[in-house]
C-alpha cells in the first residue's frame, strides 16, 4: 500500500467503485505516482499523525484527494486538522467530491484546499481526474528536488 522510496497520491475515498475507478484511469494514462487508499477519516488521520510525529519513518504524500463525505467523519475535520499541522500543512489537499455547492466550495478553500474537483459521472472523464492528479505530483516533486535560494 506505501512506497517509502516515491511519494504516493493519499486517496481518502470511502466508496470503493470511485477508488477503482481512479485506480483504472491511473494505470490507463500511465500514472507511475502510487496510489495510497484510506477507507476512512480516523485511518487516514492516524497516518497523517504518524507522518507528522515521526517524519523519517515515512514518506509524505505528494497530494492528498479528498473527499468529503466519508461515513466517519467530515472532510472538513481532516482538512483542517491537516493543515493545522504545521509538518503536513504544505501538502496539497484537493477535494474530490460529488457535490457542487458554492458555500461548501467557499468553506474548503477557507480551510486551504489547494483546488476542489467534482467526481465525473463517467468512467473515461476520470482520465481528466488521473492526469489532473499526476501533473500536480510532479510539480510537488519538482519543487522538493529544486534547491531554494
Amino acid at each position: 500500500m506505501h512506497s517509502a522510496n516515491k511519494a504516493a497520491v493519499m486517496v481518502i475515498e470511502d466508496n470503493t467503485y470511485d477508488f477503482e475507478i481512479l485506480q483504472w484511469a491511473f494505470t490507463k494514462s500511465g500514472n507511475q505516482t502510487p496510489l495510497q487508499h484510506f477507507r476512512n477519516g480516523t485511518q487516514a488521520l492516524d497516518f497523517l499523525h504518524s507522518i507528522s510525529s515521526q517524519p523519517e519513518q515515512f514518506a509524505q504524500p505528494a497530494v492528498i484527494l479528498l473527499d468529503l463525505t466519508l461515513q466517519d467523519m467530515d472532510g472538513l475535520e481532516i482538512l483542517y486538522e491537516i493543515k493545522s499541522d504545521e509538518r503536513l500543512k504544505h501538502i496539497p489537499v484537493i477535494i474530490w467530491t460529488s457535490s457542487g455547492n458554492d458555500d461548501r466550495i467557499t468553506d474548503c478553500f477557507q480551510q486551504g484546499a489547494n483546488s476542489y474537483m467534482i467526481k465525473p459521472t463517467k468512467r473515461e472523464n476520470f482520465l481528466q481526474n488521473a492526469q489532473f492528479l499526476q501533473a500536480y505530483c510532479n510539480q510537488t516533486q519538482n519543487k522538493a528536488s529544486t534547491p531554494q535560494s
